[in-house]
């Protein structure tokens, strides 16, 4: 049949597109032809549904980009609003905490740091000095019963490093006894030893001299032997307990 002019026969006109193809195949087909029509019809509504097919997605993507970045942007405001609000929470208003107290009185702190120096003085010179020792004279120290209640404690165990260590309590010394001592100390000079159970063990003795340098009282000069065993020819143990004792002091 006949063919209808190209895209040659029109010089400065651009390449047909699909529309333009269905124009031209509506010029060239036969004049009156109902086929042809129904044709055209078919391709041009085949052709719109797919532009908008084609728009349709383009507009779902630009609307999906377009909600993603929302999510994203009020995520990123509510991590701003609670580290916000845990920064507030940690912030310490001083103006607050301190704005109903009166403000520093520079006289009243020299006054308090002048009766804090004279307590520390008198706690450091609240006993009387003592005299030189006398080597002479000897006081052979017990503790428990003497210094302390004749009960159970005067000592925490620990374990350490998988071995147990003794730590001294000295909290339940009476004082009235440890000012007993010291007053046998001021009159005499005499030096102290250690003949106590607590001479067994170091972290013991350590815990009587530091409790005799709080009275302002020299430590323990030494303490008797620990390597003299019971006579255990006597059926009575304190009897046995007292004869050893007697040798640990002669």
């Amino acid at each position: 049949g006949f063919q209808g002019p190209g895209p040659s026969m029109h010089p400065g006109r651009p390449m047909a597109d699909e529309d333009d193809a269905v124009i031209v195949e509506v010029v060239s087909g036969p004049r009156g032809s109902g086929a042809t029509m129904e044709h055209v019809r078919q391709r041009t509504a085949q052709a719109a549904a797919e532009r908008e097919k084609v728009v349709k997605e383009r507009l779902e993507r630009v609307k999906a980009g377009m909600e993603a970045e929302q999510r994203k942007r009020r995520a990123e405001e509510r991590s701003r609003a609670e580290a916000a609000k845990k920064a507030k929470k940690t912030e310490v208003n001083l103006d607050d905490l301190y704005g109903g107290l009166p403000p520093p009185d520079p006289a009243k702190d020299q006054a308090m740091a002048q009766r804090l120096k004279e307590k520390e003085n008198w706690r450091s010179h609240r006993f009387p000095t003592l005299p030189a020792e006398d080597p002479s004279k000897v006081v052979f120290l017990d503790v428990d019963g003497v210094l302390r209640p004749l009960t159970a404690g005067g000592f925490r165990a620990m374990m350490v490093d998988g071995e147990w260590a003794l730590r001294a309590e000295t909290a339940d010394f009476i004082s009235s006894s440890l000012l007993a001592l010291r007053y046998i100390i001021e009159q005499t000079g005499a030096i102290l030893v250690l003949s106590s159970e607590w001479r067994r063990d170091l972290p013991m003795r350590e815990g009587v001299d530091n409790i005799l340098m709080e009275y302002e009282m020299r430590p323990c000069a030494t303490w008797t032997p620990t390597d003299l065993q019971r006579d255990m020819g006597t059926d009575n143990p304190f009897k046995a307990f007292t004869e050893r004792r007697g040798r640990d002091i002669s």
